[in-house]
């Protein structure tokens, strides 16, 4: 299954968008352009320095960025795992 990660800016504050996802992981992934789907997921915050590293280099490698170490600080970072919308429940892991 392919891995879907969201990241962004560094900023020393943690984004409400982050709070409501570690409130509650089950988001919906809204897809607008080529393809119109609501997409229900499920999302993880990746906090691990050994598992957050190579995706945040990954990131600002394709946002032209070198400063990875503030990144790692202040960067959010999460993984979506799509659903099967009828599923009775998910495994969040």
């Amino acid at each position: 299954m392919p891995r879907l990660f969201i990241s962004g800016m560094p900023f020393p504050a943690k984004r409400r968008w982050l709070l409501n996802v570690e409130a509650d992981p089950h988001v919906v992934v809204h897809l607008k352009q080529g393809v119109v789907a609501d997409v229900p997921a499920v999302a993880r915050v990746i906090e691990g320095p050994a598992e957050r590293r190579p995706l945040i280099e990954a990131a600002a490698r394709r946002w032209g960025r070198d400063d990875v170490d503030r990144m790692m600080a202040q960067s959010p970072l999460i993984e979506l795992t799509p659903v099967d919308a009828g599923a009775e429940g998910d495994a969040i892991g």
